[in-house]
């Protein structure tokens, strides 16, 4: 039964990524015996029931980020559908002004008129902060298994949802022995208007996750958007990837050595001004 197969394979998953870290030998010993166990309860598509599938969400959504990882510096390199590339890093010892900064363009070192116009966009998460909040987590539906993974539909919570939510199918692909979410998609179906002027013909995002070990837990490691639309007399075709790497949670402030400290005054100084803290982000 799924439910018996997943406690049972979730063991040996975990397991591996101890073994990796410690000793590299015992890797292949369990990869071995998770392959036998694996052929040994193959699991029949039409065996999954509900409340196997419960239980499999229940262990997805189970552990809420309680460490977001916010202080974990990352690359994200963003492409564009006519080739264009940036990388840009991110450094959250510094202030929001300053924690962005250009990499490269093109594969090549910004140019100094490059780097003057530089202006980071909004991001409103953390690629290693992770939410799905806006899943409802009742709507969701068991669809097809592959050979490693189980395909689940779902539909947006409440809050999430838009006028043509109809038109947009829903998926993504969970680990059944992790219970790590790999890949959530949302795609048209149909041709479909927003407003009275706007006309989408395609639409479509994908989210894929990996997991990490610098950060230790799953982070968002690609994400893409697909969009052709017309809105009156212009036409919109437009596809941006971004990947997500290089994460490093050791960025913290350096300490001053005690021998570089400054003894504290006595007398106050009018003269003398504190230098304010650096301001971190959270």
């Amino acid at each position: 039964m799924l439910v018996s197969n997943l406690s049972v394979m979730h063991a040996s998953r975990n397991s591996i990524r101890w073994s990796k870290v410690r000793n590299r030998p015992q890797v292949y010993l369990c990869v071995l015996a998770l392959a036998s166990l694996l052929c040994c309860t193959s699991i029949v598509s039409q065996e999954i029931t509900k409340s196997d599938i419960d239980y499999l969400i229940d262990r997805v959504f189970a552990n809420p980020v309680s460490d977001p990882k916010e202080s974990c510096a990352y690359t994200v390199r963003t492409t564009s559908g006519d080739g264009y590339e940036t990388r840009e890093r991110y450094d959250p010892y510094f202030d929001d002004e300053q924690a962005w900064s250009l990499v490269s363009v093109n594969g090549a070192a910004p140019t100094a008129e490059q780097l003057d116009g530089y202006a980071p966009g909004k991001r409103s998460r953390h690629a290693a902060v992770l939410s799905f909040d806006f899943i409802d987590n009742a709507s969701i539906e068991f669809v097809e298994q592959t050979s490693d993974e189980l395909k689940l539909s779902f539909d947006l919570s409440g809050t999430h949802q838009f006028e043509n939510e109809d038109s947009i199918e829903n998926t993504m692909l969970v680990d059944p022995i992790s219970a790590q979410v790999n890949e959530i998609r949302r795609k048209s179906t149909e041709t479909f208007r927003v407003g009275k002027f706007a006309k989408v013909f395609e639409f479509e995002t994908i989210d894929k996750f990996e997991f990490e070990e610098e950060t230790e837990s799953v982070v968002l490691a690609m994400n893409s958007v697909r969009l052709r639309a017309r809105t009156g007399e212009l036409n919109v075709d437009q596809f941006v990837q971004r990947v997500f790497s290089e994460f490093d949670c050791s960025t913290v402030p350096v300490e001053v050595p005690a021998s570089l400290r400054e003894e504290p005054q006595k007398e106050s100084d009018p003269l003398f001004i504190d230098p304010p803290p650096p301001v971190l982000d959270p």
